[in-house]
């Protein structure tokens, strides 16, 4: 039964990716904005997003002189688990460059998150023996005791009431912007990363440049 609203605990496995950007230019302004996000859950799934954007504009002002402006921004995230193991990375850029009277504005996001599931081992299953064993006194034959199910059990996977049933757990955001013109050259960048349980590895990398 596959209704993940009723049922989260029968999947093994979700991933989800997110990509989006957007760019403008004219009026002396060149703005560009990216912005990306992933979301794993399981084993071995892999989730990954990109976006990038660009825009220009060129032109001169009342007295010949040159005026335009550039900017380019970039996100790119992922997670992937493999293994019981799980890596997330979010990276975010921004690059500018304004001329006489333009502007440019760049802004860029990302941000994965990971989660992998916990297996408990049932005991192992053992050696067939169709004997069945009596007591001495009295003679009375008994029946073994029902099987149990062997292998790897999923043990109830709703993450809002058990959390301590996930074995690992990732988050990395990672954010820039930059803004130049009117004479100033201006960044700002933001990283963020989170890892709990074993196997888990979370990078966030962010970069910004503004030129006047």
């Amino acid at each position: 039964d596959m209704h993940a609203d009723e049922h989260d605990d029968d999947w093994k496995s979700k991933a989800s990716s997110v990509a989006s950007s957007s760019s403008f230019s004219g009026h002396d302004v060149a703005k560009t904005m990216s912005y990306t996000e992933t979301y794993a859950e399981g084993a071995d799934v892999e989730a990954t997003a990109n976006a990038g954007a660009h825009a220009s504009y060129e032109d001169y002002d009342w007295w010949g002189g040159y005026t335009g402006a550039m900017s380019n921004s970039g996100a790119h995230s992922s997670s992937v688990i493999a293994d019981d193991a799980l890596t997330t990375d979010a990276g975010a850029y921004d690059w500018t460059n304004a001329y006489g009277d333009g502007k440019a504005y760049g802004d860029s996001y990302a941000a994965a998150y990971g989660k992998v599931k916990v297996y408990k081992k049932a005991e192992d299953e053992p050696e067939d023996d169709d004997d069945w064993w009596y007591a001495p006194e009295p003679p009375v034959w008994y029946a073994p005791e029902p099987p149990v199910w062997y292998g790897r059990k999923l043990l109830d996977m709703h993450a809002d009431e058990h959390d301590d049933d996930w074995k690992s757990k990732a988050s990395s955001v990672a954010s820039s912007s930059s803004f130049s013109g009117h004479d100033v050259a201006k960044t700002m960048s933001y990283t963020e990363t989170y890892a709990e349980g074993a196997d888990v590895e979370a990078t966030a990398n962010a970069g910004a440049h503004a030129s006047y």
